[in-house]
């Protein structure tokens, strides 16, 4: 599963509100055609390890497919996409500049060297409930994100928004939900403090399941939406020196 370890993507730039944004909550159609429509607008970075639904998020934002409906399969060598155009009709128009098809199993500071050279706005981090090992890819790619902030200038002028989900939200209990969660918070403050500082509240981690069947459409609108509110008048993540 999850081919998709990088995708950057630039869109079509449409002007949105803080109201429209929110307005959006309720999950209403044309609303999240709206939003989807702005949120391209931003250079953005999905990564993570591997089978933690990068390539099912992806198959939502092109196709409003989900997990249960169109399976993904693995990827064994680095693609770069070339550009396309997908036009839905409406609102909904989307440029596609540019996409990478890595292998999840990448150590994540090899996965982060590819992100940042692209200089992102925006960074979402795909983990899974599931796996016992995703606290510690966090920690290891917050801490080379970290040293990568404090030294590369253009990156921590650009960087305004930081989403961590935890998918697979389904096969956890509450309880490894909440658990989760805390130890990500922990990851986050201890690694990421000395580049963002305060900024570090706005890291925003959130759980998700992309099946349709178990709620998965509200919980990936959620990210959407997340990540859109928190982009809206943003300053840079990491301080300024």
């Amino acid at each position: 599963m999850d081919p998709i370890t990088i995708v950057i993507l630039t869109g079509i730039i449409s002007t949105v509100g803080a109201a429209a944004i929110l307005g959006a909550a309720g999950y209403s159609p044309r609303a999240m055609r709206w939003v989807k429509r702005w949120f391209w607008g931003t250079k953005f970075v999905v990564l993570g390890p591997s089978e933690s639904g990068k390539t099912s998020f992806y198959n939502f934002l092109r196709h409003d497919q989900f997990a249960d409906s169109f399976p993904t399969q693995s990827t064994l060598h680095v693609t770069e996409f070339n550009p396309f155009l997908v036009n839905k009709g409406g609102d909904f128009k989307l440029d596609i500049s540019k996409g990478f098809d890595v292998p999840g199993d990448l150590e994540p500071q090899k996965q982060a060297e590819i992100a940042i050279r692209e200089a992102p706005e925006t960074l979402i981090l795909w983990t899974s409930l599931t796996d016992v090992n995703a606290k510690e890819w966090l920690a290891s790619f917050c801490l080379y994100l970290n040293r990568t902030l404090l030294e590369n200038r253009r990156l921590a002028k650009r960087l305004k928004s930081l989403t961590i989900v935890m998918n697979k939200s389904d096969e956890a209990s509450t309880t490894i939900i909440d658990q989760r969660t805390k130890d990500f918070e922990s990851v986050v403050s201890n690694t990421l403090g000395p580049a963002l500082g305060d900024n570090v509240d706005r890291v925003s981690i959130l759980s998700c399941t992309l099946l349709k069947t178990k709620g998965g459409e509200k919980a990936a609108n959620n990210v959407l939406l997340t990540i859109a509110n928190s982009l809206i008048k943003a300053k840079p993540l990491a301080r300024q020196r």
